[in-house]
């Protein structure tokens, strides 16, 4: 008897059809990712804004409570962060040489201001979105200028919304550019500054 040689035929390598389906899976995951990395990078971009601003905060309560002296030599006096609806792209972090724990001047810090002590520009495409005050966050009002400053020996936060005193609470909430996105920098009458997500 004499055996068949039967020769049976090994494929090495894919077919056209195996690698259009794999190249085609390659591209969508790949899309997907890149998609969600950049809403990702979108949201800690905001987030660090948020806390940029929340630095500035303590800084002013630093300097206003503990170690800045003003300029002039033997003067402590307050230090504050300004926000102004008209400009939302931009805060400043003041030394109120007035007494009256607001900053006074032009907003947009120039050479013969001496009030400000520094100018910050939001970048990224983020803006103040709004900006509260009142007694407390239920209570917390759209105003069109936010003050928040700080005079030793006393920590607490001096609220000004629109140059009226006596508020316990402050808001600012970023937005991202398309305001897919917004952070929330809170301010009460203690003196506690932290960052919400919202």
């Amino acid at each position: 008897m004499r055996k068949k040689n039967l020769t049976k035929t090994n494929s090495s390598g894919f077919t056209l059809i195996e690698l259009l389906v794999t190249l085609s899976i390659f591209a969508i995951t790949t899309g997907i990712v890149m998609t969600s990395q950049g809403k990702f990078d979108n949201s800690v971009l905001l987030t660090n804004t948020a806390y940029d601003i929340a630095i500035t905060l303590r800084q002013a309560q630093t300097f206003g409570v503990n170690v800045k002296e003003g300029v002039v030599e033997g003067e402590f006096n307050p230090y504050g962060v300004v926000f102004d609806n008209g400009d939302n792209k931009r805060f400043n972090l003041f030394e109120d040489l007035g007494g009256n724990f607001k900053h006074d001047g032009e907003f947009v810090c120039v050479d013969t201001d001496t009030e400000c002590v520094n100018s910050y520009k939001i970048k990224r495409g983020h803006k103040i979105m709004s900006i509260c005050a009142g007694a407390d966050a239920g209570d917390c009002g759209v105003v069109s200028t936010l003050n928040i400053s700080f005079k030793r020996p006393n920590p607490e936060a001096i609220i000004l919304g629109d140059d009226i005193l006596g508020n316990n609470y402050a808001k600012i909430v970023i937005s991202s550019a398309d305001e897919s996105a917004t952070r929330s920098i809170i301010v009460t009458k203690v003196g506690q500054i932290y960052v919400k997500n919202n």
